[in-house]
């Protein structure tokens, strides 16, 4: 009976300190790792929903649902947001035709004139894009992503890339646009670690690239080893 009584006794208090202590260093060691792959995998995962809008404008495209497309990005200080807006044949028709001059331009070389391209702080009545409140499918707004962990390298403001069918009108605004050529990459970063992105590269970053034709690609920066294609 005594042997019985003796083996329902319950730890000693210096076993539960050993175990407390043995508990405490292994989650000391593993939790900065889990903090380190969450926060890579929160940006990993904003790239992924951002190249998403970017695949969705090419299948647009290709589909000719919308002959002319744009991907807008708006910086604000405590968010970034993506929006992918179209025209419709007939509101693209119109457009060339009410400033053909300027459409024209893309046809005989490479013009970086923004007009064609314009953010939505430049069509405050979003009277160019088609209207982006209608549920119809040959309607403007058909992506939209806002984030407030992620910051990229853009100032604050709007910047725009537009792309085109067969690629003739892929034109820019705001920091996309360089005036003498076009910024074909946008890095994203975890904004707990920075307000605004490396174009070099650091912890927790990401480069999506694209060209004329929507090809997108995604790296990653890789400490030690520089950027990596995902």
């Amino acid at each position: 009976m005594l042997a019985q009584e003796k083996k329902l006794k319950g730890f000693t208090i210096l076993e539960i300190i050993v175990v407390v202590v043995i508990v405490g260093i292994i989650a000391a060691i593993g939790m900065p790792n889990y903090t380190s792959w969450k926060k890579d995998r929160e940006v990993r995962g904003a790239a992924t929903r951002i190249i998403n809008i970017f695949n969705g404008i090419s299948t647009q495209l290709q589909r000719n649902v919308f002959p002319f497309m744009q991907m807008e990005v708006i910086v604000s200080d405590d968010q970034i947001q993506f929006l992918a807006k179209g025209l419709t044949q007939k509101k693209f028709t119109q457009e060339k035709l009410n400033d053909s001059a300027t459409w024209n331009a893309y046809l005989t070389g490479v013009s970086f004139n923004e007009d064609i391209c314009p953010t939505s702080n430049n069509d405050p009545l979003n009277a160019y894009w088609d209207d982006s409140e209608t549920t119809d499918k040959n309607e403007a707004l058909i992506f939209q992503y806002i984030s407030s962990d992620i910051a990229s390298d853009l100032g604050t403001g709007h910047s725009a890339i537009c792309f085109s069918t067969d690629g003739t009108y892929y034109s820019a605004a705001g920091d996309f646009n360089n005036s003498t050529s076009i910024n074909e990459v946008l890095y994203i970063c975890q904004r707990a670690e920075l307000s605004q992105c490396n174009d070099t590269g650091g912890k927790y970053h990401f480069a999506i690239t694209w060209n004329r034709f929507v090809n997108i690609q995604l790296e990653k920066w890789v400490e030690g080893t520089g950027w990596v294609m995902q």
